[in-house]
């Protein structure tokens, strides 16, 4: 599996930000570049292209990839193309870039650690505009000035981070949802095999023991007329029971039918899923000859699928997730499949321990296998052929 390309764009783009952030930075630029000297105007355009550059990597793109940690990078670029510029312009205008880039940071550091780059850049830029200022004010006066844009700073970093736990929230509720929908999907299908099986049993039970029955003492009734000169009623007694074994052989056959035909659709249960995450591209393939009789493990397969997609939701930048369900003989083999930017230590939590657990329970194996490419998670496991 080839890995994307360096640099592509999201889907979808927020266009709005993007536009308000670039105006933003055209705006100081203007401002800025028309009271800067002419000796001073080559390097302050470059540090303002390095901004944007770095600005519009992070905002249209899944950065290199698709690894939050190289956007990081571009963070700190945006950072130093700002303190470069309040060298060079001493002008507290540069502030406003400032504002930009704390929009940005909960996107790409975790709440704990977003405020860190943020405070730093802004003491940073403090100091870099008082030392760089030819006409000397005091640092109070600075701090005071440079205490408005803090403000906005703040503001801009919290509207961002509730932005952010409101797709975070998003989507666990967008995966819940696909997790009932599947779930609900096998139960119908449960409820519908468990009400054939329960007609079966009515039919061999109730409506075999009558047919039995009545086959005796019809056979009995001819075996009385047989001696008899009425050979009318004898011949209609034969044919009766005759019709009798015909019919309770049809009702053997259709009992024998309903409980044989007792496969589960995993698949549906699984596009439920799929149908159901919007944005995420899944590709189900599921061998023709698989047979699940056993409701209990079709449940076990499906919960096995869902942690599994839910990890790589979790852990992967990637949108492509692949399942795999074939049968070799007896033995099921499922294999969940998504792409990674690079081969992390693996550590045993919650839902790789669930699964492990649950494919235990059926005398299964797991397996991960993964390259700096991909992430796969192999299981095996018996077929089961009670319901």
């Amino acid at each position: 599996m080839q890995s994307p390309s360096l640099l592509t764009l999201k889907k979808p783009i927020n266009w709005q930000l993007t536009l308000a952030g670039l105006l933003g930075c055209a705006t100081v630029m203007a401002l800025t570049l028309v009271t800067s000297q002419a000796t001073s105007l080559l390097s302050s355009f470059l540090a303002y292209m390095l901004y944007i550059l770095s600005f519009l990597v992070i905002t249209l793109t899944n950065g290199v990839n698709q690894n939050p940690r190289s956007l990081s990078c571009f963070i700190f670029l945006q950072i130093l193309a700002t303190l470069i510029l309040g060298w060079i312009l001493h002008t507290p205008l540069i502030y406003i870039l400032l504002v930009i880039i704390a929009g940005q940071l909960p996107f790409i550091f975790s709440s704990r650690y977003a405020l860190v780059p943020m405070i730093a850049a802004h003491s940073s830029l403090v100091l870099v505009l008082f030392f760089s200022k030819e006409n000397a004010i005091s640092l109070w006066h600075e701090l005071t000035l440079s205490s408005v844009y803090l403000a906005f700073e703040i503001f801009s970093f919290a509207a961002s981070k509730v932005a952010v736990k409101e797709a975070a929230t998003n989507k666990a509720l967008t995966l819940m949802n696909a997790h009932l929908a599947s779930t609900r999907s096998l139960l119908t299908d449960s409820i519908r095999h468990g009400e054939r099986l329960e007609i079966s049993r009515d039919l061999h039970d109730i409506c075999g023991h009558q047919l039995t029955a009545l086959i005796l003492n019809l056979e009995f009734a001819a075996q009385q007329t047989a001696n008899s000169n009425d050979d009318s009623s004898h011949a209609t007694l034969i044919q009766s029971r005759d019709l009798a074994k015909a019919l309770l052989s049809e009702i053997r056959n259709m009992v024998r039918s309903i409980r044989t035909d007792g496969d589960i659709d995993i698949k549906t249960a699984l596009n439920e899923i799929a149908d159901r995450l919007p944005g995420y591209n899944f590709a189900v393939s599921i061998d023709n000859a698989l047979q699940i009789h056993s409701h209990k493990q079709a449940e076990c397969i499906l919960r096995v699928c869902q942690e599994a997609i839910t990890n790589a939701i979790k852990h992967s930048q990637f949108k492509h997730i692949e399942v795999r369900l074939s049968q070799t003989n007896k033995m099921l083999a499922l294999d969940i499949i998504n792409q990674q930017s690079q081969q992390s230590d693996l550590n045993f939590g919650c839902g790789l321990n669930s699964i492990k657990e649950r494919v235990s329970e059926y005398q299964g194996c797991m397996e991960i296998k993964q390259t700096p490419q991909r992430f796969c998670l192999h299981v095996t496991l018996p077929l089961k052929d009670t319901l």
